[in-house]
């Protein structure tokens, strides 16, 4: 019999680990945006 609460805790923690990836890689792109928004205004 496998622990119900135990396989929920463990699904949990590992979606909290893909979040935090996501989100660092969400502001990633943030980042590479606004330095491409700044260098088009430098050549307008």
């Amino acid at each position: 019999m496998v622990d119900m609460q135990q396989m929920k805790q463990q699904q949990q923690q590992e979606f909290e680990t893909l979040m935090a990836k996501f989100n660092d890689t969400i502001k990633g792109y943030d980042e590479q945006i606004a330095k491409y928004e700044q260098t088009l205004k430098e050549f307008q």
